[in-house]
Parts: structure tokens; sequence; C-alpha cells
């Protein structure tokens, strides 16, 4: 059975934002969906670069952001 049989492309569209609005607003540390999120905007930014060199800055940006929520949760990070 094909998703489209049960769903509009605005019905899935619709429920996609509805769920991630749900993942962000959850007072968890749900690293995958973080990654996901950091991943999307490093493509946008670094999309026309090489995929090694873009997978270095998706990493940088993954640690960057990860010690920013671990601080603001009070937690020490250190990071070399």
């Amino acid at each position: 059975m094909n998703i489209h049989a049960i769903y509009t492309n605005e019905e899935i569209g619709a429920l996609a934002k509805q769920r991630f609005q749900e993942e962000r607003s959850l007072q968890r540390l749900d690293g995958w969906f973080l990654v996901k999120e950091i991943r999307r905007e490093c493509d946008g930014k670094f999309g026309d670069l090489a995929p090694a060199l873009k997978s270095a800055f998706v990493g940088d940006a993954t640690v960057a952001q990860f010690k920013s929520v671990f601080e603001a949760a009070g937690l020490h990070v250190i990071h070399t």
C-alpha cells in the first residue's frame, strides 16, 4: 500500500511539522534529532563541498551544538 493512498502530500507535510515541533519541545536530549537538524543546516551551508569535507563541518557543528546543550544543562564539557 502506498502512503499517498492514505495521506495527501499536504497532510504528510503537516504531520511531519507537528512531529518536529513535538520533538523540539521535549525536555530531554534526543541526539539523533539534534544531529539530523545540524546535518540539514550544514547541507545548506556546505552542500557544494566534497562529502568528506562536508562531514568534517557536520562533525564540528555537532560537537559545538552538543557542548552548548550540555553546558546549558549545567554539565561541564571538556573539548580538545
